[in-house]
């Protein structure tokens, strides 16, 4: 898995080059204001059913059934909800082009929930080849449809053809991929909840952290602040969404395999976070060291305010990647609300430090409050 989707993200880090050359910092930032509006409507729809699904030791067709009613029932509801808040969201943030942008992205709500569940057990059967492609195969999609819109069109547009793209891909891709299918049901429900309720807090509080962190900005400064954000969180946490994800992802299925063992799964989680180490250290140390050169050959002079922003967030990208090893430790174990617990201490650690740090530091004020707030977390985990 690691390999394969090194070798295609050379397709996705070639993307960004050009979108970087081709759009502007605005660009970028209109696209995530907007997109902070749907990752809040969408944290309402995870329930985290995937997991309750691979935690479960035998779920019977009918937890799959209801795991997909579900996800349509919510993904439709979300939808419904964008169109309500598009014209508000542009108020908001004083951009009247956030408006269609928003309802634009109402229809990924839709598209997602009509996925097939059935791809889950590319994980539960450890089956990571299948579950590779149903990744990585939507993400050329977008990337080739953006890329193309961008030369095109020459702005923000282009960002979410690519988006709206990927996500169509990834429904086609589930329903071809995988011989389950599902059907209408909901009597599984309060079983299901019990365990993904944990789930559902926590990828709430992580909106919170995350692009509650991005709305702040945008209120403070403006759409390309935003926008210099984006693009350093995305080039600095390389090593652990690049390289470590496809790791993570296969964790958790593995650890719930072993989770009766405790002695084991310690054995075997020493040896992932060493892994970790080697691979995060060296890379945040490179990006850190190489953020002059990277943003001004790569990006282009516009985006010269990244550089610190840029080399700050890259040693915050080390912690996150230790971090993010012993969610699928507490998962696999049946402990998903300590998850909670030290999100919601995240929150209310980052939350006040960006509010005090922007209007004095700007951008840089939420690289600073990013370093310190996975430090406090990890003891708790």
């Amino acid at each position: 898995m690691v390999t394969m989707r090194l070798a295609v993200n050379l397709l996705g880090v070639t993307s960004t080059i050009f979108l970087a050359r081709l759009l502007t910092p605005g660009d970028f930032g209109v696209t995530a204001l907007a997109g902070s509006a749907y990752a809040f409507f969408s944290v309402l729809g995870q329930f985290g059913f995937d997991s309750a699904l691979i935690q479960h030791p035998a779920p019977s067709r009918e937890h799959y059934n209801t795991a997909w009613t579900a996800n349509i029932i919510v993904g439709l509801i979300i939808s419904a909800m964008m169109f309500v808040v598009a014209k508000p969201a542009a108020w908001f943030f004083a951009d009247a082009r956030i408006e269609n942008v928003v309802y634009a992205f109402s229809l990924l709500s839709a598209a997602k929930g009509f996925e097939n569940i059935g791809v889950v057990n590319f994980r539960k059967s450890l089956k990571f080849m299948g579950d590779f492609f149903y990744f990585v195969l939507p993400k050329i999609t977008g990337v080739i449809a953006g890329v193309t819109a961008a030369f095109i069109l020459r702005n923000y547009w282009a960002l979410v053809i690519g988006m709206v793209t990927s996500q169509l891909a990834t429904l086609l891709y589930s329903h071809f991929s995988q011989p389950f299918r599902p059907w209408f049901c909901l009597s599984k429900f309060k079983e299901l909840f019990g365990f993904s309720r944990w789930i559902l807090l926590t990828n709430g509080l992580n909106y919170i952290s995350n692009n509650g962190v991005e709305v702040i900005l945008g209120k403070l400064m403006d759409a390309a602040s935003v926008g210099i954000l984006g693009i350093s969180r995305q080039i600095a946490y390389l090593p652990s969404q690049e390289l470590l994800a496809p790791i993570n992802r296969a964790l958790f299925p593995g650890f719930s395999t072993v989770a009766s063992d405790p002695e084991r799964l310690r054995r075997i989680m020493i040896r992932v976070l060493a892994v970790t180490a080697t691979l995060a250290i060296p890379a945040a140390i490179g990006i850190a060291v190489l953020s002059p050169t990277l943003v001004n050959v790569v990006l282009g002079e516009k985006w010269v305010e990244a550089i610190p922003v840029l080399a700050v967030l890259s040693l915050a990208g080390v912690i996150v990647a230790v971090r993010s090893i012993l969610g699928p430790v507490l998962l696999a174990r049946g402990m998903p609300k300590i998850l909670t617990y030290a999100n919601a201490i995240w929150v209310v650690f980052v939350i006040p430090a960006v509010l005090i740090l922007v209007p004095r530091y700007g951008v840089m004020g939420v690289a600073y409050a990013g370093l310190m707030g996975p430090l406090i977390t990890i003891p708790i985990q």
